[in-house]
């Protein structure tokens, strides 16, 4: 059993989580350096999430948007919500998910591997925010 329970949980935690974290001092440099629209694509349940940091708004590394709204991915991770939420926790190695195909990865994925080191203080973040949430269930 999956475990977000519908699109909405998802969006609600993922999603926000991605939205709250456009000013995020550690990450958010680094990540408006790396000049990139990556798009995550989650199923069981589903979400299309955008992530640009090639024209943030005023105030922001980078700008979220969801479903078809947005710019033109330069590269899409799609896979299961449930992997997605792994690897904002920190637990799953990209790598190795690539590998097995339990994410796919479009486009300039050299671009957006480059990333990684600069999404490290995301994944406490993340856990942060889940706790936050009210959501320890999620944060382990």
């Amino acid at each position: 059993m999956p475990l977000f329970k519908d699109s909405e949980e998802i969006r609600q935690i993922l999603g926000e989580f991605f939205v709250q974290n456009r000013q995020h001092p550690e990450v958010g440099p680094k990540i408006k350096d790396g000049s990139l629209v990556v798009q995550f694509h989650y199923t069981d349940p589903e979400i299309i999430i955008t992530v640009d940091s090639k024209n943030p708004d005023p105030g922001y590394y980078f700008n979220v948007y969801f479903g078809s709204e947005g710019p033109e991915p330069e590269v899409t991770f799609s896979g299961k919500a449930d992997i997605g939420h792994k690897f904002w926790l920190g637990e799953l190695n990209l790598t190795a998910a690539l590998a097995r195909r339990q994410l796919v990865a479009k486009g300039a994925i050299n671009k957006a591997l480059k990333l990684l080191p600069a999404l490290k203080p995301a994944y406490q973040a993340y856990k942060d925010f889940l706790l936050e949430m009210g959501r320890a269930d999620l944060a382990s």
